[in-house]
Formats: C-alpha cells, structure tokens, sequence
C-alpha cells in the first residue's frame, strides 16, 4: 500500500538483498506500525500527504502522493525547511484553505490542496537491514553503495508451499512439463525438477555478476590507458538517442508528479536538480563507446575474437531469451492453443518481428550482442579472482 511493501524472498519489490535480510528475524523483537485512523500527527511519524507543488516560474506539479517522515533531519531536506513541522499537530484530512512555502531544488515553490490521508506510528525499534544498491542500480549515484533500511513490520503472513504439479508448472512457471524436466534427471519427480531449475537460475545470476564484476575492472583500467583520436559519431548518437528515449518513455509515467522534464531527468540519472543532464548522457554515450572500442581491440589483439560456431550458438541463445521473454510478456502460452501448429504459427510471428528492422530489433542488434556475449566469455574465463 502507500505506506509500505508487501515483501516475500525474490519478490522483486526492493534491491537484491534486501528481503533476505529479514529472514530469521522475529518481529515481535523490533517495532511494528500502527495505523492511526484518528488523532494528530506526532514527531517521527510516517504520514501519506498529497499535494499540488506551484513553482513561482509558473509550472506546477499536481497529485503528488507521497509518504513523508515527520522528521525535520528527513523530511526537511526533501520538501523545504519546516514541512515537517507544518504536519505535526494536524489531523487525517483536507488541510482547508493551509499552504505551505518553501524552497525546493533550489526553487521557491508553494504547496496547495494539502490533504492528510494517514498516519502510521512508528516505534523506536525497527529491524534494520544492511545491504548495498546493484553497481547496474538505476541512479549511478547511489550505484555500489551500502545503504540501511529501518524495517517496520505491519504484518507477517505465512503461506503454505504449493504442490509442484501440471497445473503449478504451466501456470506459475509458464513453461511445459516437458521443458521442466529437463533440468532434472531421469525418474526424478516435479519437485526435484523445480530444485534443479531454480539452482541453474541461481547460478547464472550468480556467473552473470561475477563477470560484470570483472568486466567493470577490465574497462576501468584498460580505458584510462586508451588513447582514440575521435569517437566514431553515429555509434556515440546511437547510444545517446537510446538514452534520451529511456528518459522520455519514463518520464510519461511519472510525469504528474514532476514540475517538468528536466525536474525529472535529474532525479533519474541521479544528478543533482538544475544539472545538464543531456550533457551527462552524452558523456555516457561517448564512454560506452569507448569501451566498446576497447574490448573489440583487445579480442583482436589478443586473438580472442569468436569462431562462427561460438557466434552462431550465442546469437541462438540471445534470440531464444528475447524469444522466451516476448512470449511472456504477450501471454503467449502452448497451453492457450488448440494445436500446437496453431501455437508454433503465432511464434514465428513473434520471431519476425523481433528480427524486423523498424518494429523490432533487428538482425544486427542480436550479432552485436552475440559477439559482445563471446567476447565476456572469453575475457572472464582468463581473470583471476581475488576475493
């Protein structure tokens, strides 16, 4: 709801790590929430307010919702010096004829049609987790950093493990049973299929971030020794274009709670509010070129570069995960079909236009990727780690 997270293990609400760091923790020893359907706002509690934001240059950000600690040292910092102390006294409700002026992101700005939706108590005791964003984190600026989360348990419920059957396999999982028992061995039930599946996905994650790990030092110490008289041009508008269209088809979601874009575009590239963000995107896109330039040098250098073997089963196995993750996303399922020619006919539709130019990705996006692929291979396969 808009006071929490309904967590579970692999739900994927919150960074790697972070669920896991409650597991074996009993939450009647740490604080729970309590919400406070009447009474008034007290010091330290998590109230859900939404507001306008007028900036004084005219634009305005309307249908803010936000969940805000009433904590001068947290919530000042965010919505203006004294916002918290504004909220603390008042009760649940439209704050009739109330504003509240403040300097925000460097801008005079006024909040109106102020309105207190809930307030949840929060105790002195909350169950604390030690975890660390992702170095691919969304926002580079908190990327690799160690971060601490304050838990407050509203509730805990348990459920009971599902039986791993026909209907568990192709409803859960979306896959055949067929296509499950193949990560089993022979005689072995559902069950101990589903083990093997789940510890083959673990692992690669597992193989995926130690070679990302590597990689990072391969770029790091062999780019600052590169010397390229100029970047080819068409490969550094690629990525930047590819970079402005992330922004702006985020940006369509968000974009009420957000005075403008360029509000927005900071945030999301993790600069601080007024920055040049284009210009940040543009560097982005030059390094990423740079690297590029770098790693196809070594592999050649160093007579890494990829049989046509090694190309042709890497592009198999890229086209075949988009493949897989398409069909996901369309709902497309062999159960849902009559006939498994019926089935096999609405795939190959899909297939082409993956591979289409215009509609799709194309032929040339899964051959770079491909080659990309072989080339971290063979790169991480001659590293050695030291841990």
């Amino acid at each position: 709801d808009s006071a929490g997270y309904t967590l579970g293990i692999g739900s994927g609400n919150f960074i790697n790590g972070f669920e896991s760091g409650l597991v074996g923790k009993d939450p009647a020893d740490y604080s729970a929430i309590a919400d406070l359907s009447s009474g008034t706002v007290s010091s330290g509690d998590a109230v859900v307010v939404s507001m306008t934001v007028i900036y004084t240059d005219g634009t305005a950000s309307g249908g803010r919702k936000s969940t805000v600690i009433a904590d001068p040292e947290i919530a000042d910092l965010t919505y203006g010096e004294g916002f918290a102390d504004f909220l603390i006294g008042r009760s649940i409700g439209t704050q009739t004829g109330e504003s509240f002026s403040a300097t925000v992101d460097g801008k005079s700005a006024v909040y109106t049609n102020i309105s207190i939706e809930a307030i949840y108590s929060l105790g002195d005791s909350p169950l604390t987790v030690e975890t660390y964003f992702p170095l691919a984190y969304s926002q580079p600026s908190l990327a690799g950093k160690i971060a601490y989360f304050d838990v407050y348990v509203e509730s805990v419920r348990y459920y009971s493990v599902p039986e791993v059957d026909e209907s568990f396999v192709t409803g859960r999982l979306g896959m055949t049973v067929e296509a499950l028992r193949a990560f089993g061995e022979t005689g072995d039930s559902l069950a101990d299929c589903y083990r093997a599946y789940l510890e083959d996905k673990l692992e690669g994650e597992a193989t995926t971030a130690t070679e990302g790990e590597i990689m990072d030092a391969f770029f790091a110490e062999l780019t600052a020794l590169a010397v390229v008289k100029e970047l080819p041009e068409s490969e550094v508008l690629r990525f930047y274009e590819d970079y402005l269209s992330s922004v702006n088809t985020a940006y369509q979601s968000y974009q009420y709670y957000y005075s403008s874009l360029d509000e927005f575009a900071c945030l999301y590239v993790g600069l601080a509010a007024g920055s040049d963000w284009r210009a940040y995107l543009r560097t982005r896109a030059e390094e990423v070129v740079l690297d590029r330039l770098v790693f196809y040098y070594v592999l050649s250098d160093e007579t890494l570069a990829p049989t046509e073997d090694e190309l042709t089963d890497a592009f198999n196995k890229c086209f075949a995960e988009m493949l897989s993750y398409a069909l996901e996303q369309l709902d497309i399922y062999e159960y849902d079909y009559a006939t498994k020619e019926a089935y096999q006919a609405r795939v190959n539709e899909v297939k082409e236009l993956l591979l289409d130019e215009d509609e799709g990705y194309g032929y040339d996006y899964f051959a770079e990727n491909a080659y990309y692929v072989c080339g971290v291979k063979k790169i991480t396969s001659l590293a050695v780690v030291v841990t």
